[in-house]
């Protein structure tokens, strides 16, 4: 098992109940990184599932948790041969640390098209390193292409480039749900390191475009992200982000909801 895999592990505790061991180099400012509370919590929506590839997930973040114990409770809302709807709550103790629901169904007849296409990145040894400024961020292998990194003023709020776990990780759900946050978020492109407020994320939700993802990305494989923010107004800030692979397949789309500390 990659380090991704061991620290997002669920153990079975009851119908409906998991463990999870909550671990602080995940965290990033000052609490743990949403996208690694969506990856657990996406595990634990699959067993619900029960072989149903997720479809979409979205997860509403509550509190800051601590490192440590947590326990997620599932419930299936509505389960049928070929679509699942399932409900996931992160807890620890008495407290709600996120809520999740999901929508888990086999592939359907439809048409097929494409209208979008990659965006252009040089190779990955061709672009420079992100070393990041949390224990998060040491996770990861960034290697910067859109827009300009955190703290390094530039004009439009765009992030992303090249990315994949230190420890190689293969392509399952979980692993793309984390990809999806795993980038500063677009607006600090464009503030001063001595400007830089945090941005916890209020929602977030992640389409996954392949059920077979996890063929499709193998171990140690670069994933390309590009993340941009379209508005802020009221305190609060949206996100919205592709994740593609080298080959040029759409595997995950994502947007979210921040606020300012």
């Amino acid at each position: 098992m990659s380090e991704f895999q061991r620290d997002t592990a669920l153990r079975a505790e009851g119908p409906g109940r998991f463990g999870a061991e909550l671990h602080e180099h995940w965290w990033i400012s000052r609490g743990a990184n949403g996208g690694y509370l969506a990856a657990i919590l996406t595990r634990a929506l699959e067993t619900v599932a029960e072989g149903l590839p997720p479809r979409t997930v979205t997860v509403h973040y509550a509190a800051a948790p601590e490192p440590g114990p947590a326990t997620v409770e599932t419930t299936a809302i509505r389960r049928g041969r070929s679509l699942a709807l399932v409900r996931g709550e992160l807890r620890q103790g008495d407290r709600l640390i996120a809520l999740a629901t999901g929508a888990f169904a086999a592939e359907r007849p439809g048409p097929s098209f494409r209208r979008r296409t990659p965006p252009a990145a040089p190779p990955p040894a061709a672009c420079p390193r992100f070393e990041g400024f949390h224990a998060f961020h040491r996770r990861w292998e960034y290697r910067w292409v859109f827009g300009t990194p955190p703290g390094t003023p530039g004009e439009h709020p765009v992030a992303g480039g090249w990315i994949r776990p230190v420890d190689a990780t293969p392509g399952e759900p979980a692993y793309l749900a984390a990809v999806c946050d795993a980038f500063s978020p677009p607006y600090f492109s464009t503030q001063t390191r001595e400007a830089i407020r945090p941005i916890p994320t209020v929602e977030l939700t992640v389409h996954f475009r392949r059920a077979a993802s996890a063929s499709l990305v193998a171990s140690g494989d670069f994933l390309l992200a590009r993340f941009e923010s379209a508005s802020s107004a009221e305190g609060f800030v949206d996100e919205v982000g592709e994740v593609w692979t080298a080959d040029g397949i759409l595997v995950a789309e994502c947007r979210q909801l921040a606020t300012f500390l």
